[in-house]
């Protein structure tokens, strides 16, 4: 009785893994759906690893769709699968949850490399993104966790010879699982980063003069090697340049844009993936800077008027993601500063004389 309880309540963790595998997979899932799924990895580790089964799993089915019998079974889970109503609260998902259960002990059975791990044998991709103010933590194929900033998207792209991912847009926080002979390896504009068995943050920051992004890659433990690469060029392939090679330890950041060299510094990690836990940290940062992240997590946008004496203004505080009020009203009562709505969505911050 007590084996068959335990067995009861594993199969019920699979089929609710394979569950959130499907919404998460569909176009239309919603920012409460993916907070929700959050919220249940959250709960156990058993619901992390379930869904990290099912990913490899799916993994597995994209390298194989010539397979009649999992393509007949691919067909109609997707036909199931594109509910109108909240997915739970859908007559036909629990159909299309156990024809994706089938599907998936079908995968683990012709598959043992999804049991036990282990590199692809052909390419797959997956593409994950976030809306502006949402945060979301995501169980990749191998183990290592994702954590996407606010307005953020990646390209995964696993294939024998490494697990490669694409930083398109954001910011994100990379915690990877060792894998010696499998390399970790992410393109950020024109520079890639190769992990083992580390943690790292990268982020995509647009120029002042609104031409190009800069990469800004933060080392968290471990060490990475950044690359400069000849084109950025995701055809191109790994071609880069050997002698700009860049290592760091953790506690360093580089910084790569068409303004400055790239060169590794020390920086306070608190102040880099302080945004994990919903907070933005500013020691002695310009006012620009500032005002640049602030922006970031919500639709009411900050800009600066022309008057320079702004730029030289630096700001020290923490501050709740998604809140303007506070951060302005810290700013007036510190600076010689005052604020003015110019549009619906648009506040612009003056001198005051």
């Amino acid at each position: 009785m007590r084996d068959e309880k335990i067995h009861n309540k594993q199969q019920t963790v699979e089929n609710a893994a394979a569950r959130w595998a499907m919404r998460l997979a569909s176009p239309d899932c919603s920012p409460a759906e993916r907070a929700a799924f959050d919220a249940w990895c959250a709960q156990d580790r058993a619901h992390a690893a379930a869904f990290e089964r099912t990913e490899r799993s799916l993994a597995f089915v994209d390298r194989h769709r010539g397979y009649a019998e999992l393509a007949d079974m691919v067909t109609e889970v997707r036909a199931q699968t594109a509910p109108k109503r909240p997915f739970w609260r859908h007559k036909t998902f629990a159909g299309a949850a156990m024809i994706f259960v089938i599907l998936l002990s079908t995968v683990l059975f012709l598959n043992p490399l999804s049991k036990q791990g282990g590199a692809p044998d052909e390419a797959t991709f997956r593409a994950y993104d976030t809306v502006l103010g949402q945060r979301s933590t995501i169980m990749l194929a191998d183990g290592s966790t994702v954590t996407l900033n606010t307005n953020s998207r990646i390209e995964v792209a696993y294939n024998a010879a490494e697990r490669g991912i694409r930083l398109r847009r954001g910011q994100a926080l990379f915690e990877v699982a060792k894998d010696a002979a499998w390399p970790f390896v992410v393109q950020a504009g024109k520079q890639r980063i190769t992990a083992l068995g580390t943690a790292f943050d990268v982020k995509l920051v647009p120029e002042r003069d609104g031409e190009g992004e800069a990469v800004q890659v933060a080392l968290v433990e471990g060490r990475v090697a950044v690359d400069e690469l000849v084109a950025d060029d995701a055809t191109a392939g790994p071609a880069t340049i050997p002698e700009n090679r860049i290592e760091l330890v953790a506690g360093e950041r580089l910084i790569a844009s068409a303004t400055r060299d790239r060169a590794a510094q020390k920086v306070d990690l608190e102040e880099i993936i302080s945004w994990r836990e919903g907070r933005l940290v500013f020691r002695d940062t310009p006012l620009g800077g500032a005002v640049a992240e602030i922006n970031r997590y919500t639709t009411d946008q900050i800009r600066l008027s022309d008057d320079p004496r702004l730029w030289e203004i630096r700001v020290s505080g923490v501050f709740k993601t998604g809140q303007v009020a506070p951060f302005l009203a810290a700013q007036k009562a510190t600076h010689a500063i005052d604020s003015q709505r110019t549009a619906h969505n648009e506040i612009t911050l003056l001198w005051k004389e």
